[in-house]
């Protein structure tokens, strides 16, 4: 980041910590220049409230409204200074981003907010192709299962597969952490960046704003809010017309135009003997075996081991998140170890 950064006719001074405007400083509160230093120095990524909170009152136990009253007086120095209203983005219940606008511009869409996936998504090749080809087929797809069965991270991989195919990139908006279902069309409009204004229904503005964009929204973990989802894929995906919606959820959105997708369960090898090479032939198998790999103890399947790995797997359905669990147990127990356990 460097020392000095302008936008609209704002200079804000990292090192001397000093706003100017037009070359004249701007009357800022010391917890204000702190907040908007601290944001600035993101470089336009999400700052949390906790982080804020480190930054701006070291060592003090204050509460969390401090920070909003603080953020109000940023916005309404800078609007008043020429800069956009919505130059400081609010994520609800996470916290706070800093992006550079003027009033009357059009922010440059960025390609997408994915995360960069911290592993390798295993045996899920034919899953990621027949969702490939609906999501280009439908505007709506939802992929629906039990909690654990890897749908984030199935519609994470699509999404990073189909990038270049969105001229506007792939967007996330993660519902999980939501406890109001009125917090979604905020959170979706905090992921583009948009601050909401007036009473303008969320879905509306966030239709106004993308307009004729060409780009895939992921809706991850509806399930607590259900109708809401539903509601608001409904208008925007009306208002949108080159826009397609993914969504994640235990069960369907029900509305129309809807394509729901039963995300499947990792293939698991049948009771009896079998070799290592026939046991890793099933996706369940080569998930745990991954994982255990990478642990200090460097797990090996063998042919002796084979059939245990294979029934830790049955007993655990092939969901994927309760065998990365197991997997990291492999670094203290022997697999007939874990198997024993599994009960408990």
């Amino acid at each position: 980041m460097d020392d000095e950064l302008s936008f609209g006719p704002f200079r804000l001074n990292l090192v001397r910590r000093m706003l100017l405007r037009d070359g004249l400083p701007v009357p800022l509160g010391g917890r204000a220049l702190d907040l908007l230093c601290t944001l600035v120095a993101a470089r336009g990524e999400l700052v949390t409230k906790d982080v804020l909170m480190e930054q701006v009152w070291p060592g003090l136990a204050v509460e969390e409204n401090n920070i909003q009253v603080q953020v109000s007086a940023l916005r309404r120095a800078l609007k008043e200074g020429g800069c956009a209203s919505n130059c400081i983005s609010t994520v609800p219940g996470r916290g706070y981003r800093f992006v550079i606008q003027n009033e009357g511009e059009r922010e440059p869409m960025r390609r997408g907010n994915l995360p960069h996936p911290s592993d390798l998504l295993i045996g899920r090749g034919s899953a990621l192709a027949e969702l490939a080809e609906l999501v280009l087929r439908h505007r709506l797809v939802s992929l629906v299962g039990a909690g654990g069965n890897g749908k984030t991270r199935l519609a994470l991989q699509l999404g990073a597969d189909l990038q270049q195919r969105f001229a506007d990139g792939v967007w996330l908006a993660e519902l999980a952490p939501l406890a109001k279902p009125e917090l979604l069309g905020e959170t979706v409009a905090a992921v583009f960046n948009l601050s909401l204004q007036g009473d303008q229904p969320a879905a509306r503005a966030i239709g106004n704003y993308l307009g004729a964009r060409q780009l895939l929204l992921i809706l991850d973990n509806c399930e607590h809010m259900i109708s809401a989802a539903a509601r608001f894929a409904e208008a925007v995906l009306a208002a949108c017309p080159n826009i397609r919606v993914l969504a994640t959820s235990r069960e369907a959105l029900a509305i129309r135009g809807e394509y729901v997708y039963e995300t499947p369960l990792l293939s698991v090898p049948g009771a009896g003997e079998l070799t290592a090479g026939q046991a890793l032939e099933h996706s369940a198998v080569q998930l745990l075996v991954a994982r255990a790999s990478s642990t200090p103890t460097r797990f090996t399947l063998t042919d002796v081991i084979a059939p245990t790995v294979a029934e830790i797997c049955r007993k655990l359905d092939g969901m994927p998140l309760a065998i990365e669990l197991a997997a990291a147990r492999l670094r203290l127990l022997s697999p007939a170890e874990l198997l024993a356990q599994l009960g408990n």
